[in-house]
């Protein structure tokens, strides 16, 4: 195993996570749980929407309300919480914190090149289900 195998493994696991958050609503997305008999929901503060409420539009946040073509979807309060927090906006934060990670230790030699591997391996766990992970990679 070479740390430029690895690197460029995350790197492109990186990207995949920027382009699946990229199409997604934007964020922040906020939980509202539900109180006095108003119904849970979720919002995003950070895209706009046109409603319709009694044949009138108007533009709000996002707001997904538990239904999907049809089907009622039921997310737990602690999932609904999940969801908002690791919102888009979020997951291309970590995006780019990670990337400079990866690639601030691509130059990295002796000593300094033994953590930046033992760096990677930690990064890389997440990714270990992906059909191009490496058993070898496992710290």
């Amino acid at each position: 195993m070479t740390a430029v195998d690895l690197a460029d493994f995350l790197l492109a696991r990186i990207t995949e996570d920027e382009n699946a958050a990229r199409g997604s609503t934007p964020g922040p997305w906020r939980w509202f749980p539900g109180r006095a008999g108003l119904p849970a929901f979720l919002e995003s503060v950070g895209a706009k929407a046109t409603h319709w409420v009694e044949g009138q539009s108007f533009e709000a946040p996002t707001v997904v309300l538990g239904t999907n073509q049809g089907v009622m979807l039921r997310v737990r309060g602690r999932d609904a919480e999940h969801i908002a927090a690791w919102h888009p906006t979020r997951v291309l934060d970590e995006c780019r914190a990670k990337r400079q990670v990866v690639e601030a230790g691509v130059r990295a030699d002796g000593a300094a090149a033994a953590a930046y591997d033992a760096v990677l391996r930690a990064l890389a766990l997440p990714y270990a289900d992906h059909p191009d992970f490496r058993a070898e990679w496992r710290p």
